[in-house]
């Protein structure tokens, strides 16, 4: 948290800096203690409530600390991981962003571009800095002082919207080429009434069925797809558990049947190891052919973007199999899936369920 701030080195040998330090380290530990009861009460209002209030009196505490410790404005004195956790927001890495606009826009210099989540607009500086030719590109921006960072950006038929995605989804009838971005990785708990009415219509609009346990980015993903046009592609950064978590198994089937190419990028460094998430980009596309086809690159970390070429994305080889429940399956080559596929076919061999009970155990 600390190393997002405006701040200067801490003195340890003056006593007083020292014993503030040490408060707002006890604090920040006083959070994130918090937070972990919060996630373990989910559904449980009479518990959840109280825990939200001791969540924003300790924020509070801290922010008074910073600025106490280091003289900081009320603005300074923002606690920047916390609030984006909460707010599901963790900025795009200027490589991602860039090889995600390269990879979408593709020589084109007509597409109508979208991106849904902008925050402070990195992918709009982006799309300044390579100089990107297109016809019109419109930024959603839930956070009002965001909004405004973005809309300070410099571009050409740009128009900035402070507004929630879930809204301007089912609201607007402008449909789009390309749609890129981060969306925010914000539990369900976590939206506010109108969110949730919003998110519910979105998932209604795709004959999907809407659940508690659904994150931010899987309406952001289903709704972006909805505003595509007849031939259009999405671009986005989610968390790695689209491959195989069981509240993304309607997405996985959503995508497979919507997309004709699907392209997953995933790294073996973290990309934001503040957070410990693991991210893929999940690149699709919809050309209106009869295949669908999806394919899985693995790369050491977001810096080896800059090296590949885009046009290796252009022909995934893997034929999605629908019956599959989780896509890391796509992780093996295509001769080894079609191994797998012929075992399951012969049925010789037993399941693990003929000699143990299976259960889950402790997740984290």
């Amino acid at each position: 948290v600390l190393k997002n701030l405006p701040i200067r080195a801490i003195d340890f040998s003056n006593e007083k800096e020292k014993k503030i330090h040490d408060k707002i380290v006890a604090s920040q530990k006083r959070l994130i203690d918090i937070h972990d009861k919060m996630d373990a009460n989910v559904g449980n209002k009479r518990k959840l409530i109280p825990l939200e209030g001791q969540f924003l009196r300790e924020k509070d505490k801290l922010k008074g600390l910073l600025a106490q410790l280091y003289d900081l404005s009320d603005d300074d004195a923002r606690i920047p991981l916390i609030k984006e956790k909460l707010r599901g927001g963790f900025y795009t890495p200027e490589p991602i962003a860039s090889f995600i606009l390269k990879w979408g826009i593709n020589g084109s210099v007509d597409s109508d571009i979208l991106e849904p989540s902008c925050g402070d607009g990195v992918f709009l500086e982006q799309l300044k800095e390579n100089k990107y030719r297109y016809n019109s590109i419109t930024a959603i921006e839930f956070d009002e002082i965001e909004a405004e960072k973005a809309n300070r950006i410099n571009l050409n038929n740009k128009t900035v919207i402070n507004t929630d995605f879930h809204l301007y989804c089912n609201e607007t009838t402008q449909r789009f080429n390309l749609i890129v971005g981060n969306p925010p990785y914000i539990r369900y708990q976590y939206f506010d009434k109108e969110q949730q009415i919003e998110a519910d219509k979105i998932f209604k609009h795709a004959s999907l069925k809407y659940s508690k346990l659904t994150n931010a980015w899987v309406s952001f993903v289903i709704g972006s797809s909805l505003l595509l046009k007849e031939k259009g592609k999405i671009g986005f950064v989610i968390p790695a558990e689209l491959l195989q978590v069981s509240y993304a198994q309607q997405l996985r089937e959503f995508l497979g049947q919507f997309y004709n190419k699907i392209n997953i990028i995933s790294f073996e460094k973290l990309v934001f190891p503040d957070i410990q998430q693991e991210v893929v980009l999940l690149l699709c596309e919809k050309n209106g052919i009869n295949s669908h086809l999806i394919e899985h690159l693995e790369l050491r970390d977001a810096s080896d973007l800059e090296h590949l070429d885009v046009n290796i994305l252009k022909s995934p080889t893997k034929k999605i199999d629908f019956k599959s429940k989780k896509w890391t399956y796509y992780f093996l080559e295509q001769d080894e899936i079609d191994f797998l596929e012929n075992i399951a076919l012969e049925k010789n061999i037993p399941s693990i369920g003929r000699y143990a009970d299976v259960e889950v155990g402790i997740t984290t």
